[in-house]
């Protein structure tokens, strides 16, 4: 289910659809599968940290081990539309190719890991990805789910 939301809204934010299966595969890594306290505290499916964004709080009490905190966000809709909106920023910067080139895990892990993304090594956060990435099942569009799911995001989407 969460597979499904955070896929639909990367979607909804123009972000391609098989990167948007990268970035679901990445979001179920960072959060343990969907399991992390972070995740289950702050509806945080990235380890996004706050830096004062618009979209989200600081997190309490989820204090990161590095002296910061944690983004906290409404839901997990707000949570992939903050990456969405993160990849769009490093992409205008630069620092990323078009979107639509991005194909691989391993390709986007390079890419976010020189945009200062994430710390841990490039190779355990390849895998981890990768592994996911190659046993999701995601087909949101198809069937009543997708279709509720999809309204719901509009109908969200058009009341902010």
């Amino acid at each position: 289910m969460y597979q499904d939301i955070i896929y639909i809204s990367l979607i909804g934010q123009n972000i391609p659809p098989l990167l948007a299966k990268i970035v679901t595969a990445q979001s179920q890594f960072e959060s343990g599968n969907y399991k992390s306290k972070v995740f289950l505290t702050d509806n945080n499916a990235f380890g996004y940290k706050y830096v004062g964004q618009k979209i989200a709080t600081q997190g309490l009490p989820s204090p990161a081990k590095e002296g910061d905190y944690y983004a906290h966000y409404n839901s997990v809709q707000d949570s992939a539309i903050e990456l969405a909106n993160w990849l769009k920023r490093r992409r205008k910067e630069g620092k990323l190719p078009a979107l639509e080139a991005i194909t691989t895990p391993a390709q986007y892990s390079k890419l976010i890991k020189a945009a200062g993304y994430y710390g841990a090594s490039e190779n355990t956060y390849t895998k981890g990805i990768t592994k996911i990435f190659n046993s999701l099942k995601i087909d949101p569009i198809t069937g009543l789910t997708g279709l509720i799911i999809i309204a719901a995001i509009f109908f969200f989407i058009k009341r902010k």
